[in-house]
């Protein structure tokens, strides 16, 4: 945003723009991310194929599929883009305030659960993108001037049947989220 302001304010001022050098290229941030795929993350690769496949069961792909019964009519897919109205972000503050646990933790158990209803399963696989900029081994690389989205995608699975209340489903979507390290 510095830089924004710097050179709206000499563009303003009808001076030359000049603006300091890039830190870190998309090429570099694409090297690093390869040389960490060779390294440091096959240290991951036990935990990966420890995991229980076979309990994942992918949606029915029947497009006259409808919701179960104990699913609120408020899950349905099609609203999944949708915003959260006032009384649904109270609703969520208040459930991350009682239970102790952040808001994406309660969010994700919900998608967990509502995904489970439709495939049958509790064990539930799901691909999760975001900035790279916030990844933990990413932290000592300059990232301070470099203008780009570093996607960075991951891989996680909830196992939820041994969840007997929807706090121990909160509790495991947590404990799942904390067992990732390095967002892969």
């Amino acid at each position: 945003m510095d830089d924004l302001y710097q050179g709206y304010e000499s563009a303003r001022q009808g001076k030359p723009i000049t603006l300091p050098e890039k830190t870190l290229s998309v090429a570099e941030w694409s090297r690093w991310q390869h040389e960490y795929a060779q390294g440091k993350a096959k240290d991951y690769f036990p935990y990966w194929k420890n995991l229980s496949w076979e309990k994942c069961l992918p949606l029915s792909e029947d497009p006259n599929l409808s919701l179960p019964e104990e699913v609120p009519e408020v899950l349905a897919p099609e609203l999944l883009l949708s915003q959260l109205s006032v009384e649904e972000t109270t609703n969520l503050n208040t459930a991350s305030t009682l239970s102790g646990y952040a808001h994406d933790v309660i969010l994700i158990t919900a998608m967990v659960k509502t995904y489970g209803a439709f495939s049958g399963s509790d064990a539930v696989f799901l691909v999760f993108m975001n900035n790279g900029r916030s990844i933990s081994g990413a932290r000592h690389l300059d990232l301070t001037r470099t203008l780009a989205w570093l996607p960075n995608y991951y891989n996680l699975m909830f196992d939820l049947t041994e969840a007997q209340t929807l706090q121990d489903a909160v509790k495991n979507v947590a404990e799942t989220l904390e067992k990732l390290n390095d967002v892969g």
